[in-house]
């Protein structure tokens, strides 16, 4: 997710590579976590997409339903059965983080929902 702040796909490659408390610290103090919080932009190999757009929904949509081909993600996803999810360090404002915890947990739920069918 916080590839999604830089414009440049070799450096999305780079914080893409990273663990996710390594992503964080990346991007944290970075040209680009200042220039997204100010444009609501962020992009994806290129493309350009509004914090608060239909297109960027849909972007996360397609992240995330990628995720079921990792098998590790899947396991750990059916282990939680009915149980609720939380994200207690997700944020709730979208013009100050990429996904939101709402965004997030949604998400998770709707991929529960379709391995457990």
């Amino acid at each position: 997710m916080q590839s999604l702040k830089f414009r440049n796909p070799e450096k999305q490659k780079r914080i893409c590579r990273l663990s996710g408390k390594a992503a964080k610290k990346a991007s944290r103090h970075s040209v680009a976590q200042f220039r997204w919080r100010l444009t609501q932009t962020l992009y994806w190999q290129g493309q350009r997409f509004k914090r608060n757009s239909a297109a960027y929904q849909q972007l996360l949509d397609r992240a995330y339903a990628e995720l079921i081909r990792n098998e590790d993600f899947l396991a750990a996803l059916k282990a939680t059965g009915n149980c609720g999810l939380v994200h207690t360090i997700g944020g709730h404002d979208p013009e100050k983080t990429v996904l939101t915890e709402y965004e997030f947990i949604s998400r998770l739920k709707r991929l529960r929902q379709t391995i457990d069918t």
